[in-house]
């Protein structure tokens, strides 16, 4: 079965998410908050039909991410 949805959450330490994430297909469904820790965002941009939310992560990495067309970005 393939992974199409992730929920990471409460992951304070957490810098940065696998650049592999962006080699997932049926990913779907990608959730990401309180981790107010990360640092960079990997490339997603070839996963158009992904829904990403991001809360409780710092805004600048947030802003940054999604004006840049969900390419990787660090804050």
């Amino acid at each position: 079965a393939a992974l199409t949805s992730l929920d990471v959450s409460g992951c304070r330490n957490l810098s940065a998410l696998p650049s592999g994430l962006g080699q997932l297909p049926a990913l779907r469904k990608l959730n990401i908050k309180n981790c107010w820790g990360l640092t960079s965002l990997p490339d997603l941009s070839a996963l158009p039909a992904l829904d990403v939310t991001l809360t409780g992560v710092p805004a600048q990495l947030a802003d940054a991410w999604t004006a840049g067309g969900r390419k990787a970005c660090s804050a």
